[in-house]
């Protein structure tokens, strides 16, 4: 019929009219009115543990951390699939990765605790916290370093990292602590990311929003600092590449170094993965003063030991 319509002069009658474009309209709509529903839910969510993290004691909050960190790991998901992808990126050997995975599990619980406390806990927290003492060589480097520019924090979202600068301000001028500049990648639920901006603003760091680790070789360039300090699997997944450039990487944990952009007469320092923050003695529970204490330390003890050389 078509055809004799054409024929005599008529055109053709048009095709149906598509709802393909109807379907995809919608279906954007659900996915934003969902992603919206699901900030407003992570936003609300936050503020409900932020308000049980005040009444939690400090001396608490570590073991508490490890408890969170298990049962995410015992829940497993799709959060517990992007750790253990990221951690096979750095580790060769499965038992190696799944080990570091679930240390890397426990971390997180602790972290998010520490990073809920309010603000009137910072002070205590500076000075409770300290570092591995086989760090030490390391956070000596970056003070000398930080003297004569400044330092590219380069973050994962969540931890006590902010502290840095008030770790350090006893043992660096003023001047240093506020060339500190901040590599930071953003939350995926902006009412979350605002309201974590906010409370730490005050950390006396510069910003640099990246949402990928490629752009942090050229914002890390731009800056008129000497060093990087990786922070977190997020952050980790290239900057060993970075790493190997600038010269002198050994392992896959060490996942900082200087731009490639430095004089070849300068030697390249490369940090070694940062320590986990460690609350006092004083504050942490009997099981993480042992847990502190390597495999590689109590087989020198017993070594050392008469009784273990009988």
């Amino acid at each position: 019929q078509s055809e004799e319509a054409f024929a005599h002069g008529m055109p053709a009658p048009s095709p149906a009219p598509s709802h393909r474009c109807g379907n995809g309209d919608r279906s954007k709509r659900r996915s934003r009115w969902r992603a919206l529903l699901q900030d407003v839910a992570s936003y609300l969510a936050v503020r409900c543990l932020e308000l049980l993290a005040r009444a939690v004691p400090l001396a608490a909050v570590l073991p508490a951390g490890r408890a969170c960190g298990w049962l995410v790991a015992r829940a497993g998901g799709w959060r517990t699939g992007v750790v253990r992808s990221n951690v096979r990126s750095l580790c060769s050997s499965g038992e190696e990765a799944a080990a570091l995975g679930r240390r890397s599990l426990l971390h997180l619980g602790q972290a998010i605790l520490l990073t809920l406390q309010p603000p009137s806990r910072d002070e205590t927290l500076r000075r409770a916290l300290r570092c591995d003492p086989q760090c030490g060589a390391a956070l000596a480097e970056l003070v000398e370093d930080a003297r004569a520019g400044g330092v590219v924090v380069c973050s994962a979202h969540i931890g006590v990292w902010e502290l840095l600068p008030r770790l350090l301000a006893a043992q660096l001028p003023q001047c240093a602590v506020e060339q500190g500049r901040l590599v930071y990648r953003p939350l995926h639920s902006r009412l979350l990311d605002r309201w974590l901006r906010a409370r730490r603003r005050g950390a006396g760091l510069g910003w640099r929003c990246s949402r990928t680790t490629a752009a942090l070789p050229r914002l890390a360039a731009a800056e008129p600092s000497r060093n990087r300090l990786g922070t977190g699997p997020e952050a980790s997944s290239r900057l060993p590449r970075l790493a190997a450039a600038g010269g002198g990487a050994r392992g896959p944990r060490r996942p900082a170094a200087r731009p490639e952009t430095e004089p070849a007469t300068r030697r390249p320092r490369v940090f070694p993965w940062p320590p986990r923050p460690l609350l006092d003695r004083s504050l942490a529970s009997p099981r993480d003063r042992r847990a502190e204490r390597s495999p590689r330390d109590r087989r020198g003890r017993a070594e050392r030991s008469p009784r273990q050389s009988r």
